[in-house]
């Protein structure tokens, strides 16, 4: 008798996501959800669909007792990759909820209180998760021992059958009974021992060469056999339904948890509907602040741009300032330069005039320094003349001198004829006149002579003083223009 299937019931969060309103789901695809495969695995650990479920809670028959125990063996691989794929679901949840925490610092106190609230979901779900993990795992331990059990006393039952069918054709062969008979025993007492655990009963083989058993012998201890077979198969039925409970309890674990699994299930679909609306939330607040992060670059590029114009204003301020200054020196150049043209023309026609003067002034000096020249040999010719007139004058005074000298001693003898005290008094007067006349005549040639070195002065002076006014002139007409003086003024 195979075990039933279970009815296929639709699946709470497949109904959640039939039923729930439509939202959008820009980057998340209901294709993509892993939703069909987790309810595929959960039909498949479902326990219905490896326990038979009629009266008397035994396996039919030893080939689906092997195909349970193969799906059995197959459940915690099962269980085990749905554990992983969903603790991988709620790891990569975790990280873009701890993602979406990190760039949503800056946000206000409700984003980061519904990002706390489905941080609590999340921890919620993977502790319900991790519960439901556990209390599968227990299931199966309790569903596979349960199982190994049935199993166990299966072969050991059916080990027991084979032992006693060859035991009755031993018996046959000796005693030549009815093989139908035997038979019907045998299936009695298999019929009555299908749920027996393991027995120790030691039962003593037979050897071929024993030939000395009795056939009411080997009846007693067949009987003997059955009774103790009936006695542990009651007590094997009363242990079975004694196990009965906990089996019924674990259902009703297993009915929780699947309860349990559904309202999880729904609330994953409802933090996923709540996920897809904070992804959308944070792409749009990616795309608002990656605009932003544009806008502040082109803001802070706009700043750089303002201060290198400022900069280069204030450059092209202090360049103009110096070029307004390079400017003034420029144009004070032009007109140095201007100045200095005018100047030229001014000193080139100055001094062609001074050099048409200068000659001019030379060819009178040359007439004047001749005439000069004659002036001064007459001048030492009159000199000389001067001078030999002079000592004729002196000779001349001196011989008026001795004339007037001779006179009055003329006049004295001629007054000495009246008597001695007139001649004595003519006497003291001649000595004094002539004392008076040779003072008078010292002093008019010392006179004579100061005026004569006086003079001589005069001329001294005034040829050194006609001498440097001509080399004076002759200097100031042979001046010439310096040119390299002048480039050292401009470049001042």
């Amino acid at each position: 008798m195979k075990p039933k299937s279970p009815t296929k019931k639709k699946s709470p969060m497949t109904h959640q996501r039939s039923t729930s309103a439509p939202t959008p789901k820009p980057t998340v695809h209901e294709e993509d959800m892993p939703w069909k495969e987790y309810d595929m695995i959960e039909r498949k650990l479902s326990l219905p669909t490896l326990i038979q479920s009629n009266d008397d809670d035994a396996v039919s028959s030893f080939l689906e007792a092997e195909t349970l125990q193969k799906k059995l063996e197959k459940q915690p691989l099962l269980l085990d990759s749905l554990y992983t794929n969903i603790r991988v679901q709620v790891g990569s949840q975790r990280a873009a909820l701890a993602c979406i925490k990190l760039e949503c610092l800056t946000d206000s106190v409700g984003a980061h209180k519904s990002l706390g609230q489905i941080q609590k979901d999340y921890l919620q779900l993977e502790h319900s998760i991790d519960e439901f993990y556990f209390a599968s795992r227990s299931t199966h331990d309790l569903s596979s021992s349960y199982l190994k059990h049935m199993r166990l006393t299966d072969r050991t039952c059916a080990r027991h059958i084979d032992y006693l069918l060859h035991l009755l054709s031993r018996l046959e062969q000796q005693t030549h009974v009815d093989p139908f008979d035997a038979l019907s025993v045998s299936s009695s007492t298999s019929s009555g021992s299908s749920k027996v655990f393991s027995n120790k009963t030691s039962i003593t083989t037979l050897s071929e060469s024993d030939e000395t058993w009795t056939v009411a012998y080997l009846e007693q201890r067949i009987d003997y056999l059955v009774d103790r077979l009936l006695k542990r198969g009651q007590q094997e039925l009363n242990r079975a339904l004694h196990d009965e409970q906990p089996r019924l309890q674990l259902e009703r674990s297993i009915k929780q948890r699947d309860e349990l699994l559904s309202e999880q299930k729904e609330m994953i679909v409802d933090l996923r509907h709540e996920l897809d609306r904070q992804r959308v939330d944070k792409k749009r607040q990616a795309y608002l602040e990656a605009e932003l992060d544009r806008l502040s670059e082109e803001n802070k590029q706009l700043l750089a741009k303002v201060e290198m114009l400022s900069t280069s204003s204030d450059m092209i301020d202090d360049m103009i300032g110096q070029l307004e200054i390079v400017k003034q020196k420029e144009y004070q150049i032009r007109e140095l330069r201007t100045e200095i043209e005018r100047m030229k023309h001014i000193y080139t026609t100055r001094e062609s005039g001074f050099i048409l003067q200068a000659a001019s002034i030379e060819a009178e000096l040359e007439k004047v320094l001749k005439e000069y020249d004659k002036l001064t040999r007459n001048i030492s010719d009159f000199n000389c003349e001067r001078r030999l007139l002079e000592d004729e004058i002196d000779d001349l005074k001196q011989q008026k001198y001795a004339l007037e000298q001779q006179l009055l001693d003329q006049k004295v003898q001629r007054l000495s004829d009246g008597g001695g005290q007139t001649n004595v008094l003519r006497k003291e007067f001649r000595q004094l006149m002539q004392y008076v006349k040779q003072k008078h005549a010292h002093e008019l040639s010392q006179e004579t002579e100061s005026k004569r070195r006086v003079e001589q002065e005069l001329r001294q002076v005034k040829a050194e003083t006609e001498k440097k006014r001509w080399d004076k002139v002759h200097v100031g007409v042979q001046t010439h223009l310096d040119v390299g003086l002048v480039g050292v003024i401009v470049g001042k």
